[in-house]
């Protein structure tokens, strides 16, 4: 379980359970977009904990999430070669 961004993509990229924690609109983003539940700063602890041990990760939510990176650093790529 990560509060950080970074942490939670790298948790829903390994397949691991994950949820965060909404201190910041982009964790909430990130975490709608790719199926993952999500607390206000007011942490439910027995939710968090049943979600650590029980929710599941959906890839194909995750793999849409990495395609649309990936066609961001291609974009980004082309750009600056031009």
């Amino acid at each position: 379980d990560s509060a950080r961004l970074h942490g939670l993509i790298f948790a829903a990229r390994a397949g691991r359970a994950a949820s965060g924690v909404a201190y910041d609109p982009k964790v909430t983003a990130f975490c709608d977009e790719a199926g993952l539940p999500v607390h206000l700063l007011r942490v439910d602890v027995d939710a968090l904990y049943k979600e650590v041990f029980e929710v599941k990760v959906d890839q194909a939510r995750v793999q849409k999430v990495v395609a649309r990176a990936q066609n961001g650093l291609t974009w980004l790529r082309k750009t600056l070669e031009q």
